[in-house]
C-alpha cells in the first residue's frame, strides 16, 4: 500500500478489533452445491502462470442471475450456470446480501471506527451497502458495494469470509467501479439507520454547493468521484496481508499491489520491494477480472490473466480470511469524498481455489484448471 511518510497504514485502520458475526474455521457443507457436482472427480486445482499451485478446494459465487425478489433470493445458491432469473419488471427490488445464502460463507460487516488525526472521517460499515441489484433499465444482476460521504461520517461496505484459516489461495473477482450517476436500484433508508447508530450525520444526502469546484468537476466527468478505495486482500494481521487496492483518485487504469507491512515507521520510508503500482490493460470502470495468487513463496497479481506484479517480500505465512471492501476515511491514502458523493463497486462473480490449514497432502489423480475463462466457475479437467 502506498502511504509515504506516515507511520500508520490507512487501509489497516479499517480492520475491526472485534466482530459480532460468528466465525467458522471450516467451510459449510457443500453437499447441495452445484459446485460439488461441477467439480466431481477433481483431486486438485491448478492455475495458469509460472506457479500453477496445488489447491484442494474450489468455490464460485455468481451474482449475474439473481432473482430480485427477497423470497426467491433467500434460497438462491449463487452457483455457475444458474438458470436465468425471472424478469420481475416493476416488482424488482434490490436484495440485501445478508438476506441470502451467501451470508453463510461471507459475513457482511457492520462495525465502525471513529476518526483520528491521520484518518479524520468516521467510517460506519452498513449491511445496506452490500446488495444485489441491476440497472433500472434492466440487464444482468450484480453485487453492488457502496460508500457514501455524509457531513460527519462515511457509510462504507465490507464483506469477509467466515473461513479464517485459508493458507494459500487463488482468488478472482470480476468487477468494475461504476461511473458517476449510473442509474441502479439501491436500498432506501440506510442513511437514517446509520445516523441513529452513531448519533451523528443526517437523514438526507446533502448536495455540493451550487457552482462549487466539486460540482463543476463531477458534472464534467463520468469517472467515479475522487476519494474512495476498493480493497481485495487476505488478512491475518497488520503484518500478514496481501493486497489489491484501487483508488478513485488515480488514473482509471492504475492499481496498487502490496504485501504488508509496506511501511517502515522507524526510517519513515516505504519498504523496498513491498509494493508495486501498475497500469492494468483495461480501466477499472470496465468489467475485468482481478486475480490474487497467494502462494508459499510468492504473491502474484493479474488483470484479465495478464500478470501485473509479483512480490517475494512479505508473503503471508499465517492462516487468513479474505476481505473485499469499499471505503473512504479522509486520509491521504483513500482521499476525502465530497459530502454527498457516493462510489459504487459492481461485482459479477467471485472464484476461489484454495487450501486450508489442516489439509493433508494427497495424490492428484485428476487435475482441474481454474482458468476456464469461457465458462467461469467451471474448472477444466486437464
Amino acid at each position: 500500500m502506498r502511504f509515504t511518510f506516515f507511520p500508520i497504514l490507512a487501509a489497516l485502520a479499517l480492520v475491526p478489533a472485534m466482530s459480532s458475526t460468528k466465525r467458522v474455521e471450516n467451510p459449510p457443507s457443500m453437499s447441495q452445491d452445484r459446485t460439488q457436482t461441477v467439480d466431481a472427480g477433481c483431486d486438485c486445482y491448478t492455475v495458469s502462470g509460472p506457479d500453477p499451485g496445488y489447491f484442494q478446494h474450489h468455490r464460485f459465487w455468481d451474482f449475474r442471475q439473481v432473482p430480485l425478489n427477497p423470497a426467491a433470493a433467500s434460497t438462491f445458491r449463487f452457483q455457475p450456470n444458474s438458470p436465468p432469473s425471472p424478469d420481475y419488471g416493476a416488482n424488482a427490488v434490490p436484495v440485501l446480501l445478508k438476506d441470502t445464502p451467501f451470508s453463510s460463507e461471507w459475513a457482511v460487516q457492520d462495525w465502525g471506527r471513529g476518526g483520528t488525526p491521520l484518518f479524520p472521517v468516521t467510517i460506519v460499515n452498513s449491511n445496506k451497502n452490500a446488495y444485489l441489484t441491476r440497472h433500472t433499465a434492466g440487464g444482468q444482476t450484480f453485487l453492488a458495494m457502496r460508500t457514501t460521504r455524509f457531513e460527519t461520517f462515511s457509510s462504507t461496505a465490507e464483506i469477509e469470509t467466515n473461513i479464517l484459516n485459508f493458507i494459500h489461495v487463488s482468488m478472482r473477482v470480476r468487477l468494475r467501479i461504476l461511473d458517476k450517476g449510473e442509474d441502479i436500484m439501491s436500498p432506501r433508508g440506510a442513511e437514517q439507520a446509520l445516523g441513529q447508530r452513531i448519533q451523528a450525520g443526517s437523514d438526507d444526502i446533502p448536495a455540493p454547493e451550487p457552482n462549487s469546484p466539486a460540482q463543476r468537476r463531477n458534472e464534467n466527468r463520468l469517472l467515479p468521484p475522487f476519494g474512495a478505495c476498493v480493497g481485495i486482500f487476505t488478512f491475518f494481521s497488520r503484518t500478514s496481508e496481501s493486497d489489491i487496492e484501487i483508488l478513485t483518485s488515480d488514473p482509471p487504469n492504475r492499481v496498487h499491489y502490496a504485501n504488508q507491512p509496506d511501511y517502515d515507521p522507524i526510517r519513515n520510508i516505504v519498504i523496498p520491494g513491498s509494493q508495486i503500482a501498475a497500469d492494468a490493460p483495461i480501466p477499472w470502470t470496465a468489467w475485468s477480472t482481478y486475480r490474487l495468487d497467494w502462494l508459499p513463496t510468492m504473491s502474484r497479481w493479474y488483470v484479465e490473466n495478464q500478470q501485473q506484479a509479483s512480490l517475494a517480500y512479505g508473503v503471508p505465512v499465517d492462516p487468513s480470511r479474505l476481505v473485499i471492501n469499499l471505503w473512504s476515511d479522509g486520509g491521504l491514502w483513500s482521499g476525502n469524498l465530497t459530502v454527498g458523493d457516493s462510489v459504487h463497486l459492481g461485482i459479477e462473480w467471485i472464484e476461489l481455489a484454495y487450501n486450508l490449514t489442516g489439509d493433508v497432502s494427497k495424490p492428484c489423480n485428476r487435475n482441474c484448471r481454474v482458468d476456464n475463462v469461457a465458462v467461469p466457475g467451471i474448472p477444466e479437467v486437464i
